[in-house]
């Protein structure tokens, strides 16, 4: 009996093991199917983003194209040259860092350029003789082949300088910026043009009108609502003018705008007060429910600390040890919700010994109210005091503005009064003291002074032959200075 004993004992343990296993392997399992459909759901969410983003990159790289396109192939048809050449070139260039802009100012400075050396000649057309280049064959030819042809002669030069030299004379100051394009040559040229084809880059001009079509049609879409918000406009226009008439009324009528203006903020603020008290009153019934329920849990707690704690006082062999750490847990928890409770009585007493909120509100709109008028007071004290100092400042103006016309007055009469001589001397003063400044050169003063004694010596002339017998000019060419001259002819 006793060795059947022991077997119920031990298949009963076993089952109960087993029972255990199963059951952690069905949680187990169990967490392993949440965490599956969680990742599925983060995958998918991916994978929406990522096609919308991708949706979105599309529509962009689109929307691009056909301007782009649209561009080209207008570039081309204005140069006279087919989309798949312009589409090289503008390949070529961005390879070696050049905007498709300066290639393209390039082909028309370069098409202008060959037309005016054709009929003209001149540098350009030197420039290009000297290359071995015919610019009336070149002119005739299409501007991507010129291109090809001028790029080949100007890789050929090995003269960096003069390389420069011909890009400008041929491309304007795009030539600069296209050096190393037409570095390549034709052979790099015809690279480029063969990779951009591999790639894709390139369309015809049938491709091209197709996308005109498109981006044509689009614009006539635009024209049309356009057209159709226009046409709203002007219908609604006269009803607009109505309501605004009717409303002017209404606000003008009876007591004054601003009154009006302040009742209605006043009455707007008051609604506003109405909300928050609804919503601190909703907030006070929060915390009441939040304190009584923490202080039932509060109440159960200590009972089972109690209860832990005088578990803990057992021996370790029956637990106490166990029931040790229970009780420290419990006395951390206990706490916690002490801290919760505590709080929550802070916010319920705050809101029952402050004043309602439209109140405070109210309050604080009156306040900010009053300090407005007595700032607008203070400014409007101020008004009369600034329109004082302005008639003060613009008194000084006007007196300053007498003075200097009395001041040109004087100079105009003392130019008068001065003698030739008088005015001769002045005149060499102002220069030597320019000639000292450096603001002129030694010529310059040089004709400067010759031209002042000339004119003293033609009005010496004229008082001379104007006097009568036994009488002499006013002027005595004896007491001209002429260190001025005398120093300029050392000079030279």
């Amino acid at each position: 009996m006793a060795t059947i004993g022991s077997i119920v004992v031990n298949v009963s343990a076993s089952t109960t093991a087993l029972s255990q296993g199963l059951n952690r392997a069905r949680m187990n399992l169990a967490g392993f199917g949440k965490a599956m459909l969680r990742g599925a759901v983060v995958v998918g969410a991916f994978g929406a983003a990522l096609a919308t983003a991708a949706g979105g990159a599309l529509a962009l790289v689109t929307r691009r194209a056909f301007a782009s396109i649209d561009a080209t192939a207008k570039l081309a048809r204005s140069l006279g040259v087919a989309t798949e050449a312009v589409i090289a070139l503008h390949h070529a260039a961005q390879l070696n860092g050049v905007s498709t802009q300066v290639m393209n100012r390039g082909l028309q400075m370069m098409t202008r350029t060959l037309g005016e050396a054709a009929s003209r000649g001149g540098p350009a057309a030197d420039e290009m003789a000297r290359l071995g280049l015919d610019a009336a064959r070149l002119a005739s030819m299409r501007p991507d082949e010129a291109f090809r042809e001028i790029a080949q002669a100007i890789s050929e030069i090995q003269n960096p300088v003069e390389r420069a030299r011909a890009a400008y004379l041929l491309f304007g100051r795009q030539g600069m910026d296209l050096i190393n394009v037409l570095a390549l040559g034709a052979d790099g040229l015809d690279a480029a043009t063969r990779e951009a084809e591999r790639l894709g880059a390139t369309f015809s001009a049938v491709d091209a009108a197709k996308i005109e079509s498109a981006n044509d049609s689009v614009l006539r879409l635009k024209t049309l609502f356009q057209g159709v918000g226009n046409q709203i406009a002007i219908q609604v226009a006269p009803l607009l003018s109505a309501v605004v008439e009717r409303l002017v009324e209404a606000a003008t009528a009876g007591s004054t705008l601003g009154e009006k203006v302040a009742g209605g903020m006043r009455m707007a603020v008051r609604a506003v007060g109405f909300l928050l008290d609804v919503f601190e009153a909703l907030a006070f019934g929060s915390y009441i429910v939040q304190r009584s329920i923490l202080q039932m849990a509060s109440f159960i707690l200590r009972h089972f600390q109690r209860i832990v704690e005088g578990a803990a006082m057992l021996p370790d062999w029956m637990g106490g040890g166990v029931a040790g750490k229970a009780a420290e847990g419990m006395a951390r928890l206990v706490a916690t919700v002490d801290a919760g409770l505590d709080y929550l009585q802070q916010r319920i007493d705050g809101l029952v010994q402050s004043p309602p909120a439209s109140e405070r509100l109210l309050r604080t709109f009156d306040d900010i109210q009053r300090k407005a008028q007595e700032a607008a007071e203070a400014i409007a004290g101020q008004t009369g005091a600034l329109e004082d100092f302005q008639g003060a400042m613009e008194a000084v103006a006007d007196e300053q503005e007498r003075m200097n016309d009395l001041q040109r007055k004087a100079q105009r009469i003392y130019d008068a009064t001065r003698t030739p001589l008088e005015r001769y001397e002045n005149t060499i003063g102002e220069l030597s003291e320019l000639l000292e400044k450096g603001l002129i050169d030694w010529e310059t003063y040089g004709r400067a002074v010759q031209q002042a004694r000339e004119e003293l010596e033609g009005r010496a002339a004229a008082e001379s032959a104007s006097a009568g017998p036994g009488q002499f000019g006013t002027i005595d060419l004896s007491e001209i200075d002429l260190a001025g001259l005398a120093l300029f002819e050392d000079r030279e």
